[in-house]
């Protein structure tokens, strides 16, 4: 009983970590429709670029909400990701990831995407 259990958590969290390489193209960066910039000129960034496929852009080739389904299920990985992107440490709270707030956290700029 004990190893069926242990094999299905395992199955699971395999199946969560191949879905992530099947959805995102680690390759290219997803950024949000209201594009935003740190005082030392990094851009906000989602996370990884959804595949095409699987969840389109909103606009252009790489703007998204940040609201669509890959951002949601894979929370963990985009916050890494975006760490790793942005040179920011992985707790920060004056940061969000929420492309549709109406006030941008007052150490970022922002420029309006048409």
């Amino acid at each position: 009983m004990k190893k069926t259990v242990l094999l299905g958590v395992l199955g699971l969290i395999v199946f969560y970590i191949l879905g992530a390489v099947v959805t995102f193209d680690f390759s290219h960066n997803a950024y949000p429709l209201n594009e935003k910039y740190y005082p030392n000129g990094r851009i906000e960034v989602l996370g990884p670029k959804p595949r095409g496929a699987l969840c389109s852009p909103v606009l252009g080739d790489v703007h998204y909400k940040g609201s669509e389904w890959p951002f949601l299920l894979y929370r963990p990985l985009c916050q890494f990701w975006k760490s790793k992107e942005e040179g920011l440490p992985l707790a920060n709270p004056s940061v969000t990831s929420n492309a549709t707030s109406a006030a941008a956290p007052s150490n970022l700029t922002t420029r309006k995407v048409n």
